[in-house]
């Protein structure tokens, strides 16, 4: 998708099993093998960084956001997404006394304000928050999405994406660096 957009795209992951895969599914991504706290490329050199699920599995989350601006350009852009932790189900279900279990490779959640309480103290200006209701987990993410458009209801998931992401399943930030001056 990201190669419509830009013929110079970089995928970075630690793992190299995750990075196999990737090799085998895309041709025109490049794809390396680094450390999200310790990116191996120069000074403000993207104009624009998406993280989709890193920020949780990361263990200095300071670092990383760190790093990513220093990679950024002036102005460029920070696109990313993390599971909010104080999503609808979890409310739910902590309201009936159940504590949603977490995910074990996660090594800090956050809710809604907490994110972007985080980002403002790095002074990344927010554009646009908005909310996925929809699991993000193939194959059941699938079976979901046919429901929805059978029931004629993907306008009111989509709504509820921009009128209420505090309590969405995922966050999902599209944020600028902010500009010296």
């Amino acid at each position: 998708m990201f190669s419509s957009v830009s013929d110079n795209i970089i995928g970075i992951d630690i793992s190299e099993e995750a990075l196999r895969t990737a090799r085998s599914r895309y041709n025109t991504p490049t794809f390396l093998k680094a450390d999200a706290i310790e990116l191996p490329f120069q000074n403000e050199c993207f104009d624009a960084v998406v993280a989709l699920e890193v920020i949780e599995h990361v263990h200095n989350q300071e670092k990383f956001i760190l790093e990513i601006l220093r990679t950024l350009k002036e102005e460029g852009l920070l696109i990313f997404s993390t599971p909010n932790k104080k999503n609808l189900v979890a409310r739910i279900a902590s309201a009936f006394g159940i504590e949603v279990q977490k995910n074990p490779y996660h090594t800090r959640e956050f809710d809604y304000k907490e994110l972007i309480k985080f980002l403002k103290k790095f002074g990344l200006e927010i554009i646009k928050v908005l909310g996925i209701y929809l699991p993000l987990v193939l194959p059941i993410n699938r079976y979901i999405i046919e429901l929805i458009h059978s029931f004629r209801i993907d306008k009111l998931v989509i709504y509820l994406g921009y009128s209420v992401p505090s309590l969405s399943r995922f966050t999902f930030v599209v944020c600028k660096k902010f500009v010296q001056g």
